[in-house]
């Protein structure tokens, strides 16, 4: 195929809009649940799932429709804590220089 062919297959409007429906406009996560049953709804690949969560907690009630072509509003992220309760897995889990009798993390044992 001639370079020009191919390039006009791609820059005609109908190509253009095509792509971006199919590539750049599948709804995929949670959104607020269009038909109203639930509080949130998952989407795949731009469909509704059976996937739904109130009040926090998931459970499955198939969509009414298998499709939904209107808006969709996000779910808002979770604000994020302040993270002062997580641990590292190798913080120790007591405080430095408990076991030493001189404070120091010692076991105070001697050798002589």
């Amino acid at each position: 195929m001639p370079q020009k062919e191919f390039a006009q297959l791609f820059t005609t409007p109908n190509t253009r809009r095509e792509t971006s429906t199919v590539v750049g406009m599948l709804a995929e996560g949670w959104y607020r649940d269009p038909f109203e049953a639930h509080e949130d709804r998952w989407f795949s690949a731009g469909r509704p799932t059976a996937l739904v969560r109130d009040a926090g907690v998931d459970s499955t009630d198939p969509p009414p429709a298998p499709e939904w072509s209107g808006p969709l509003d996000d779910v808002a992220a979770p604000e994020p804590g302040n993270a002062n309760d997580l641990k590292r897995a190798d913080q120790p889990t007591a405080a430095r220089g408990t076991p030493g009798l001189d404070g120091s993390g010692a076991m105070g044992v001697g050798f002589g």
